[in-house]
């Protein structure tokens, strides 16, 4: 299929690990964006690097997603400045280890509103203008844990990706015949910042190299999977077996040996 071009993306999650190398991909294509992400001076680095890079316009929109109003302020600068977005990337996501009872309520539900809410809310408002156009991907960048039943002390986090999964294949079907596409993409070990706030180091240090992608690997076998059109994809075929095997075993034997492979 042919390549992604002459597209507005918008990029959540951008400062940073596989939604930076979605940015520098798709700019590479000739593709304008807009990323968005907490940290604007990793926004405006970036920003600088891509228009000395390629000939793509950047529009920075530097919003907290975890804000019950943060979608809300970024479609209304989208509309301010008259942008139409082609293409989602909802990228931006987080995990906090722990039980779940030692958690602050607020800390949850920001998980669930940066992992879930947000993506759902920026997909009902950009999707009527794709559906409009006769043209649309959205690519929800989900995880491995998506596919796992359950993973103690990373509850939440595994409940919100499993979600995504399941929200974006269900949407995939509805949609496809007004070529919207959906894909959710399940990435296992990333080299990123992503373990560091998840608290998950030592398993990524623990890692198999030939297990571990990096955010560019990740970025480009996400984009393939979306470019063809397909609603699932789990890169690496390790992962793919680790994710079909635990769905055969019982729950609890599953739970064990994730726990220690990751």
């Amino acid at each position: 299929m042919k390549d992604i071009q002459n597209k507005t993306i918008l990029i959540t999650g951008a400062s940073s690990g596989i939604g930076r190398a979605f940015a520098r991909l798709f700019s590479g294509l000739g593709n304008d964006l807009v990323i968005i992400a907490r940290r604007v001076d990793r926004l405006e680095a970036l920003k600088s690097e891509l228009e000395k890079s390629s000939t793509a316009n950047i529009t920075v929109i530097n919003q907290d997603l975890s804000e019950q109003d943060a979608v809300k302020k970024v479609v209304g600068k989208l509309a301010t400045l008259n942008i139409n977005i082609d293409v989602l990337v909802n990228n931006a996501g987080y995990s906090l280890p722990g039980k779940y009872h030692e958690f602050e309520l607020q800390e949850l539900l920001d998980l669930v509103q940066v992992n879930n809410l947000s993506p759902m809310q920026l997909i009902h408002s950009l999707l009527p203008g794709m559906v409009e156009r006769e043209y649309g991907r959205i690519l929800n960048i989900a995880s491995i844990a998506g596919g796992f039943y359950a993973y103690p002390n990373h509850t939440t986090y595994v409940a919100a990706k499993t979600f995504l999964v399941r929200l974006s294949i269900s949407l995939n079907e509805e949609y496809r015949k007004n070529n919207v596409i959906f894909t959710a993409v399940l990435p296992g070990m990333v080299a990123s910042e992503f373990h560091i706030r998840a608290g998950s180091e030592a398993a990524y240090e623990s890692t198999p190299g030939f297990m571990v992608l990096s955010a560019e690997e990740a970025a480009r076998l996400s984009y393939e999977a979306m470019k063809a059109g397909k609603p699932y994809y789990i890169p690496g075929s390790v992962n793919k077996i680790i994710v079909g095997l635990v769905k055969l075993l019982p729950i609890s034997t599953g739970i064990s040996l994730l726990q220690k492979s990751f």
